[in-house]
């Protein structure tokens, strides 16, 4: 089953990529964290805060590390900018893990991958 070729789906996988490199790369994510500080500063004060941290810069990770869920033909493994885990209850692809994300057990962050299966 080819999934990822019909043009729908190229469309949307193009889509999620644009919307990462928004965030992660072109300062979507700056953004957000001062527009967060603005709110609480309000919240705290009832006074605006001026446009604090307009300025910061954007952050460009070597990969974004993705996790994708429901991914039964691995779609995102040409994209060079991911780091991609896919899971899926039924994978269709040998690189896909076969998991049930609702039960799926979330260990400490560094520490090694305990895959059962």
């Amino acid at each position: 089953l080819q999934v990822s070729g019909r043009p729908w789906h190229r469309a949307g996988i193009a889509w999620c990529r644009k919307q990462c490199q928004r965030f992660f790369a072109e300062g979507g994510a700056a953004r957000m964290e001062a527009k967060l500080r603005r709110a609480e500063h309000f919240c705290r004060t009832g006074q605006r805060l001026s446009e604090l941290g307009e300025g910061v810069a954007a952050t460009s990770p070597k990969r974004i590390r993705l996790l994708d869920i429901g991914s039964s033909g691995c779609l995102f493994e040409n994209s060079p900018e991911f780091e991609v885990t896919a899971l899926d209850l039924h994978p269709m692809h040998p690189q896909v893990f076969e998991c049930d994300f609702l039960k799926l057990e979330v260990g400490e962050a560094d520490t090694e991958a305990a895959i059962d299966g």
